[in-house]
């Protein structure tokens, strides 16, 4: 017999990691509306504006667009 199990974790991030989390979370979010809004790729205007932000997460996004349409 098969059984299933789930976990909860909850994090509780010091002031600065929130900070980190909130501006690549920001940045992915950018990244996504501009490419879907104009339908390219972000320029390198718009990279540098993001670059406080892993390029693992810019990329990953682009990857996700790039599923979706």
């Amino acid at each position: 017999m098969l059984h299933h199990k789930a976990f909860r974790f909850r994090s509780y991030p010091t002031e600065e990691q929130t900070t980190l989390i909130h501006q690549m979370y920001g940045c992915a979010r950018f990244v996504l509306t501009t490419s879907w809004r104009d339908g390219t790729t972000p320029s390198k205007k718009q990279a540098e504006a993001c670059q406080a932000a892993s390029m693992n997460i810019l990329q990953e996004g682009l990857r996700l667009l790039a599923k979706m349409g």
